[in-house]
């Protein structure tokens, strides 16, 4: 349910001296997801990229999950161009306004249920206090 903002720069590497941009696969072994993500840095070298994966729903059962075979959760494989030798700095943070933004999305049936059961409760204890009393108060 987390969305993610991942930073990655090469500081001592110049974008124009570079054959190619770094690029990152991000997979989830037990869902069988992948996701590629090109051109990380961008022009500038120090660009933001947003990140999300989804995780196993609730109450469901997963056949990979079940035989234990694997359990390493999300995995980030970078690829970068190896004419430049310097490190990459990789930076992810938790993006809160996006990870609301999905829960909000995700569970916004919920949100437009939730008044007309309040207003049914209250209807049902209306009813039960008439047929208790045979007041209508």
């Amino acid at each position: 349910m987390l969305a993610y903002h991942l930073r990655v720069s090469r500081p001592s590497c110049k974008a124009s001296q570079n054959l190619f941009a770094p690029f990152l696969r991000q997979s989830i072994s037990t869902m069988y997801e992948s996701k590629f993500y090109v051109n990380l840095g961008g022009q500038t070298g120090d660009e933001l990229t947003d990140i999300t994966f989804h995780g196993q729903a609730a109450f469901t059962t997963n056949p990979a999950v079940q035989s234990g075979n694997d359990h390493r959760g999300l995995l980030l494989q970078f690829w970068m161009d190896p004419t430049c030798p310097e490190p990459m700095h990789v930076r992810l943070e938790v993006d809160w306004y996006g990870s609301m933004g999905r829960l909000a999305f995700r569970n916004g049936v919920i949100l437009g249920a939730f008044p007309f059961v309040i207003a049914v409760m209250i209807t049902l204890s209306q009813i039960q206090c008439y047929n208790k009393s045979g007041k209508n108060n």
